[in-house]
């Protein structure tokens, strides 16, 4: 479901960094020794060391238009605000209220002051159809930093005109789909940039802390969440190429391009990949419980990482990893009361509802599940009485259901509500 705010911030993509992949070692330098003379290299010779560290070719090698960080914040600002169609205004309504009722956000979060906090931390961008590439102005990163976030945005390039479906195809989707092969193009870049750092730049890599709660997610003053979710494809997407690299060279990375990932399953877990493993369809039937005075807001497919995100707001993040392992399919779903839009105190829970649905390969998967939920509830968001695996959450409810493979979490206006809609959510599974 987190997926929902990648896609909106996919043409604002950040470009950083990750840890050295397994198997190759960073560059070494001495401590005290002075920095050689760097004499920067022109875009096509950028994009000549790029093809060869990658092993494909160019048709053409793309322009680059160098714009400033002024000009950049002001782009950033008119995207964010940006009213799309009214699905995805549905969509990102939706996001906003599921953040707010699970606690994962602040009553009076937007998605517009993410998806603009995230732009701007933005270096660089590939536009396909234009083979063009916008570079940032980064005064204080330094010649060769600023080379390594072109390398960055010229693989993109690349990728593009050998696999042009594959890029092109960003942002037209949604949910897992859309979020493997965004951490696949992003992670091949973020391994190319990183060689290219140590080869010709002289970069050290440094490892990251990835954590959920790590200080780059907090730095932001952003839902550490959303920050995480859109940090996974530099991330876990670096791990994902590496892995495969180590399995079968880039030509099981090109195998990737011609068959992309489908879940973030598929990415914290390559062998789900290899091995050719899809989801389930998941369906939360929550509109039979909540009949004609709700209206459906939107939904979306929910992933390992949605799962594991959700968990670990509010239980231990080792805790929360391994609850995640096992997914087999998952759906989020939100709704508000008809006629209900006057104003309230956000986050408005005598007014919305939502629910999120996980199918699991194992009994003993769906109860780990339970148990973490249980944490991240009593944490989180527990304001009064607990009975069971019913939650008070101020004048509202959360429940979780718990069946023999399957586990729901349900927010709504009362405890018996919210029962029903979790218990309701085990009983659904399309295939």
């Amino acid at each position: 479901m987190l997926s929902i705010l990648l896609a909106l911030a996919l043409t604002l993509a950040l470009a950083s960094g990750g840890e050295t992949p397994p198997g190759e070692k960073p560059a070494e330098t001495a401590p005290g020794d002075p920095a050689p003379p760097f004499d920067p290299a022109t875009p096509r010779e950028i994009s000549r060391r790029v093809a060869d560290l990658r092993g494909l070719e160019f048709e053409r090698p793309p322009r680059v238009r160098t714009v400033s960080a002024a000009e950049w914040r002001r782009r950033t600002r008119r995207a964010a605000r940006r009213e799309g169609s009214e699905p995805e205004r549905r969509q990102t309504a939706a996001l906003e209220d599921f953040l707010r009722l699970s606690g994962l956000a602040e009553p009076g979060f937007e998605a517009e002051q993410a998806t603009r906090g995230i732009g701007e931390l933005v270096g660089g961008l590939y536009r396909p159809r234009s083979n063009r590439l916008i570079r940032v102005e980064q005064p204080l990163a330094g010649p060769r930093l600023d080379e390594r976030v072109i390398a960055h945005e010229i693989e993109h390039a690349l990728q593009d005109q050998n696999y042009p479906r594959v890029l092109r195809g960003l942002g037209e989707g949604s949910g897992e789909r859309e979020l493997g092969v965004s951490a696949l193009v992003e992670g091949d870049a973020s391994i190319v940039e990183r060689r290219y750092g140590r080869r010709y730049l002289g970069i050290e890599t440094l490892d990251l802390d990835k954590s959920l709660l790590s200080p780059a997610n907090l730095a932001l003053g952003l839902p550490p969440a959303l920050v995480a979710s859109v940090r996974f494809p530099y991330t876990a997407g670096a791990d994902f190429v590496a892995a495969l690299r180590r399995r079968g060279g880039w030509e099981l990375v090109d195998r990737a391009f011609r068959d992309p990932p489908t879940t973030s399953e598929q990415i914290l877990h390559p062998g789900k990949w290899v091995a050719g493993d899809e989801a389930l369809d998941v369906s939360t039937g929550a509109e039979s419980v909540l009949g004609d005075g709700w209206r459906r807001l939107g939904g979306v497919e929910s992933g390992e990482l949605d799962a594991v995100l959700i968990l670990a707001s509010g239980a231990p993040p080792d805790l929360a990893q391994r609850a995640g392992k096992g997914w087999e399919g998952g759906r989020f779903e939100a709704f508000r009361r008809a006629g209900a839009e006057g104003r309230c105190q956000a986050p408005c829970r005598d007014r919305r509802a939502a629910v999120v649905a996980f199918r699991w390969e194992r009994a003993s998967d769906a109860n780990e599940f339970a148990v973490a939920a249980a944490q991240y509830l009593s944490t989180r968001l527990l304001d009064g009485r607990r009975r069971g695996l019913s939650f008070q959450v101020g004048s509202a409810a959360a429940a979780i259901g718990v069946g023999r493979r399957s586990t729901s979490i349900a927010y709504a206006p009362s405890g018996g509500l919210s029962r029903r809609l979790a218990a309701t959510a085990l009983a659904n599974r399309r295939s």
